[in-house]
């Protein structure tokens, strides 16, 4: 609880995006980013993603600019099923940065990410 922190990762030359996923090998990791209302009721459903202000707005992680948070990594680009995990793809120009963002309203079990590196095409 109570964290405000960036995950920084060194692009790697001739490398443009960077996809991150929370299952390897076959075993789903977890990822609990908890947030409730003012009446104290999740913004997300249980067993789902969550994606965007609405959804996430005090604990979150930010992908491509995207706030996301729930019981599922997923930020609805590649299945739109947000009861399902999908991989998420960072393709911003800059330094590759995972602002990861929670309160002390609740907790969750936070979660565990893996990430590859993707070649630019025509390299």
């Amino acid at each position: 609880n109570n964290l405000n922190y960036a995950v920084c990762i060194r692009k790697a030359a001739g490398y443009c995006s960077i996809t991150y996923t929370n299952i390897q090998n076959g075993t789903t990791y977890p990822f609990q980013i908890r947030n409730v209302d003012d009446a104290g009721q999740p913004t997300v459903p249980p067993g789902q993603a969550g994606a965007e202000i609405f959804s996430c707005p005090d604990d979150y992680i930010v992908i491509n600019g995207i706030r996301l948070c729930g019981d599922r990594l997923n930020d609805g680009s590649v299945i739109q099923d947000f009861t399902r995990n999908a991989p998420v793809t960072d393709s911003s120009a800059g330094p590759i940065i995972v602002p990861v963002r929670t309160d002390g309203r609740v907790t969750g079990r936070g979660f565990r990410l893996f990430y590859t590196q993707n070649r630019c095409p025509n390299t």
